[in-house]
């Protein structure tokens, strides 16, 4: 432990303070200037379904996820663009990857939910997902999900 104070190696977290800065940052998620949202994962009700929902659904653009990612998560705009050019996310979408997607409406705003199949094992628990948007224009104001590069930057 001397050693490493005197060389000023970075401390790195354990298991257990790793879940408890995921939790904080989980948290941190569900509020946005001022205002807090329950938590998606929890709620059980009020949820529309897909075929009755899309048409409450906003209209979120490219760039409104490239500012996203810019912005909250701290992604650079060219790194955005080319896991996108790599990404399959139609194809998965196409291949019933993405489940029903529910709605859930604020007022002026909306939360986005869905189950995600994980692409590299069919067999794992699907995935949560939610997004919360700003309506009507489409705004991201959070977004988690319960994957491993959901976390990573939360967690780092």
């Amino acid at each position: 432990a001397y050693t490493a104070y005197r060389v000023k190696s970075p401390i790195v977290p354990g298991e257990l303070e790793k879940i408890v800065i995921a939790k904080d940052e989980y948290k941190k998620k569900l509020s946005c200037s001022g205002t807090t949202i329950p938590d998606p994962l929890q709620l059980t009700t009020g949820w529309i379904g897909e075929k009755e929902g899309i048409k409450h659904w906003p209209k979120v653009t490219y760039g409104d996820i490239l500012l996203y990612f810019r912005d909250k998560r701290g992604l650079k705009t060219c790194d955005v663009l080319n896991r996108y050019k790599e990404g399959k996310a139609y194809s998965y979408f196409q291949c019933d990857f993405v489940k029903e997607v529910q709605i859930y409406l604020l007022k002026n705003q909306c939360l986005l939910r869905t189950s995600v199949t994980p692409s590299q094992n069919l067999r794992h628990e699907a995935y949560q997902v939610w997004a919360w948007l700003r309506m009507p224009e489409g705004n991201i104001l959070s977004a988690s999900c319960s994957c491993t590069a959901g976390w990573v930057k939360d967690s780092q």
